[in-house]
């Protein structure tokens, strides 16, 4: 919220922690926030789920692992990698279902 110039719209999943007194506690002292819910399990809506999937699909999904730091070291690679192309991360936004997003 720091900076920010215009209103903040946050889309998140419903996941219980999203919704905890916390959260609410944070969006009500900063009245500038507005959080929109996805509908219960709606991975097509979430363009952070089309990050998971091209991890699975292109990084790790097609190579073995021995030990998870291989694990965890392959994700983190492929996910640098996704950082260096800001067209592909992007293009998530420009799928049918995510351009509410974009």
């Amino acid at each position: 919220m720091h900076g920010a110039r215009r209103r903040v719209f946050l889309i998140l999943d419903g996941h219980p922690m999203r919704k905890a007194k916390a959260v609410q506690s944070c969006v009500e002292e900063h009245g500038a926030m507005k959080i929109f819910f996805l509908r219960p399990y709606s991975p097509e809506l979430n363009p952070d789920e089309i990050v998971w999937q091209d991890l699975k699909a292109d990084g790790i999904g097609k190579c073995p692992v021995a030990t998870a730091d291989e694990l965890h070291r392959r994700v983190v690679d492929h996910l640098e990698t996704l950082r260096g192309l800001p067209r592909k991360t992007r293009s998530y936004f420009l799928a049918p279902h995510t351009q509410y997003a974009a």
